[in-house]
């Protein structure tokens, strides 16, 4: 498939409910790129929608932890108008799947990125194992900002017919309630992805066995109790969580616990 007369559509490289991602090539460039199509439009006016803000978002944001945009558009196939996101093509496999040196230095460069986008006053509303791409060449990449917001737009958490904005297992309890989303759930959720991997548990802190949760060495167990606080306004920001997480040394943050899911 070619999209326009600049980049040839080649490989598949996932599949979603409303959208595919292939990798291609920008013939312009001379550049492999991601190319991002939605493929429920039609059936789903909410999804394109969803879709363009994604693409404003990610293009005001400048952080080396935020897949780069390059271009955008809608393409004809089949018929079919399918908008299109072109990106930069990531060399890596998601945190489900990946193995890194240190949790908890993960964790400090994801609070980074996070800061930055709540900086931006943005929201991203989907922290999870799924939407981090551990890169080949060190970098920690928060992708997926199709359900991310703006503070100037409405945070519902669920639409209309019940289906959540986000995935429940790493949702702040404020967001299953059906509230607003803030910088702070993406704290909690950011918490929640930690506490998994260091321990194999998707659990806040205080739910966690007395045998688990001291497993979890000091200053990090401290933290990650407030990162995971039922209420919005007792978790740290992500700068304090970056901050703190830098500034701790201990045995568990060098050691990977598979998931149990």
């Amino acid at each position: 498939m070619a999209v326009g007369s600049r980049y040839r559509v080649e490989r598949l490289l996932g599949r979603g409910g409303l959208g595919e991602v292939w990798e291609a090539t920008d013939r312009a460039l001379g550049r492999r790129v991601a190319i991002k199509f939605v493929t429920g439009a039609m059936q789903y006016p909410e999804a394109a929608q969803r879709f363009a803000r994604e693409a404003r978002t990610l293009a005001s944001l400048r952080h080396g932890s935020v897949v780069t945009v390059h271009d955008a558009g809608t393409a004809d196939h089949d018929g079919q108008t399918l908008p299109y996101l072109v990106m930069e093509l990531l060399d890596g496999a998601t945190w489900e799947f990946s193995h890194v040196d240190s949790i908890v230095e993960t964790g400090a460069r994801l609070a980074d990125v996070l800061a930055h986008v709540h900086a931006a006053k943005v929201v991203h509303r989907d922290i999870k194992p799924a939407n981090i791409m551990i890169c080949a060449d060190g970098r920690t990449v928060l992708m997926d900002f199709g359900i991310a917001r703006d503070d100037s737009s409405l945070t519902r958490t669920a639409t209309t017919t019940g289906k959540y904005f986000g995935t429940p297992g790493y949702m702040a309890p404020e967001q299953l309630q059906g509230r607003a989303a803030t910088p702070a759930s993406d704290v909690y959720a950011l918490g929640i992805v930690l506490v998994e991997k260091l321990t194999g548990h998707r659990l806040p802190v205080t739910q966690l066995m007395p045998q688990v949760r001291s497993s979890i060495r000091e200053p990090v167990l401290s933290l990650l109790t407030r990162m995971t606080a039922a209420r919005p306004e007792q978790r740290p920001s992500a700068a304090e969580c970056a901050s703190l997480l830098r500034a701790s040394e201990t045995p568990t943050a060098s050691r990977h616990v598979p998931s149990t899911r």
